[in-house]
């Protein structure tokens, strides 16, 4: 009799935590192998548990049903929407004929938002790699001048505009064919104390080196951030060095907890679909923000622009309004001139029921 009034105040206690049953297209995607919640626990109908044939066990207040409904909408992805490690597009082989040119790629969030900034700390930047031996860094103007075209849907000056953006490595590769690049960002480190107690965490500045061909890029080089606004971003760049192997531990990466895409099936690398697509991530989420996992093909145009999107496996009721989000994606040209035709599975994960 105890256990029996142990589970009537459990089911009692569990039953406000979901104030209204779940719609049915929520529950349609329920994960087969999703750990059983609270409330399944107290309705377990083992055979060794006989209080579960009481019917006082499932006694709530009066016109209060949620205790007597079980279902949940997930809120785990579902099956094959596991995080795909991102790698850069596969870059044809460079000129070796041309010597190495290496690119500073920048951000242009704050605090390098504001344009004299960013050229103040481009240059301190150039003047540091070239003090460690860097000496066929770009001017600081081409990466600007790429920007631009970039911006303007084009790859140079004599090709179409796109209907999309292309990737900036993309329009510095078409002016330098044996191009390197060095990127700056700013992450967030925790390192393990030796003295045991808690982990040393702070912002620091990397700069980190992409190649094409061998040999290996060199290691990134990092500095302590002692600020967030741009006079602590240039005082960090002469601190600049070679980072050690070893790294405890990177923190705030800024992971999607609601939209992946996933199975990238790309004929093209340039075409950016996972940026395309999360460009589209609120009308995405807008038409189906359930838990769901849904296999597309997209035609897309020369040009870029999407000419047909076609869904695989079952019909759901929210591809009408996935395949007009879908439709106004607006891709890079193709850099071959023909169509193409990615094929990606889209997942969304419901938000948690709140407290």
């Amino acid at each position: 009799m105890r256990s029996l009034c142990w589970l009537v105040l459990l089911v009692a206690c569990a039953a406000p935590a979901s104030p209204e049953a779940p719609s049915e297209s929520s529950t349609s995607g329920a994960e087969p192998n999703a750990t059983p919640t609270s409330d399944e626990d107290a309705n377990d109908t083992s055979p060794n548990d006989t209080s579960a044939n009481d019917t006082s066990a499932n006694d709530t207040r009066p016109n209060d049903t949620s205790a007597n409904d079980t279902s949940e909408a997930p809120t785990d992805w579902l099956d094959g929407c596991e995080p795909e490690a991102l790698t850069p597009p596969t870059l044809p082989d460079p000129d070796r004929r041309r010597p190495a040119k290496i690119a500073l790629l920048l951000p242009s969030t704050a605090p390098l938002d504001v344009p004299e900034v960013r050229a103040r700390l481009a240059e301190a930047l150039i003047a540091r790699l070239r003090r460690l031996g860097h000496r066929n860094v770009l001017p600081w103007s081409e990466t600007l001048a790429a920007e631009a075209l970039r911006d303007s849907r084009r790859v140079s000056e004599e090709t179409a505009q796109c209907a999309g953006e292309p990737a900036l490595v993309t329009v510095l590769r078409a002016r330098h064919p044996n191009l390197e690049t060095a990127s700056l960002a700013r992450f967030h480190q925790c390192d393990a104390n030796t003295d045991g107690g808690e982990p040393v965490c702070g912002h620091r500045l990397l700069l980190s080196f992409d190649r094409v061909a061998p040999p290996a890029p060199p290691l990134p080089l990092d500095a302590i951030l002692e600020g967030t606004d741009a006079d602590a971003w240039l005082a960090a760049i002469p601190r600049l060095r070679r980072m050690s192997i070893g790294m405890s531990g990177i923190v705030g990466l800024g992971l999607d907890t609601r939209f992946r895409v996933v199975d990238l099936a790309d004929e093209d690398p340039w075409l950016r679909v996972d940026d395309v697509l999360r460009e589209r991530r609120a009308a995405i989420l807008a038409c189906d923000p359930h838990t769901a996992r849904h296999d597309v093909a997209l035609e897309v145009r020369p040009d870029g622009s999407v000419a047909e999107v076609r869904f695989f496996g079952a019909s759901a009721e929210s591809h009408a309004c996935l395949n007009e989000a879908l439709r106004d994606a607006r891709f890079p040209c193709s850099l071959d001139g023909q169509p193409r035709t990615p094929r990606v599975a889209i997942c969304t994960r419901a938000l948690p029921p709140g407290p």
